[in-house]
């Protein structure tokens, strides 16, 4: 909405899909997580449930944090999974791993 003045009168390629996109309201959330077994999530990971049966999203982008001494991670989930806690599933190379959705940005100062 702060992007594009969608209440104007000027016509523009794509102005009616971004009219229904608003109208159906925003789907998925980026969250961050943490790894909590071993494994280093990548660009282009399956996000599961955390029984590992529903297929969520993907990782965007995942690495490991020396400062954290751990795996961290975002991805785009539904909004339904996007509350600081949950439980998610990620599959590396075939092994699902679990995880969990964690406050951003994963390093404060202090």
């Amino acid at each position: 909405g702060w992007v594009v003045k969608l209440d104007k009168s000027n016509d523009f390629i794509g102005r009616s899909a971004l009219l229904a996109a608003k109208e159906r309201g925003i789907q998925r959330a980026l969250v961050g997580f943490q790894m909590n077994g071993r494994g280093i999530p990548r660009q282009g990971y399956a996000v599961y449930s955390a029984d590992g049966s529903t297929h969520l999203g993907e990782v965007t982008s995942g690495t490991q944090a020396p400062s954290l001494n751990r795996a961290i991670g975002i991805a785009f989930v539904p909004k339904s999974h996007e509350a600081i806690g949950s439980a998610l599933t990620i599959d590396i190379r075939g092994i699902k791993v679990p995880a969990e959705v964690v406050s951003t940005p994963f390093y404060k100062r202090s």
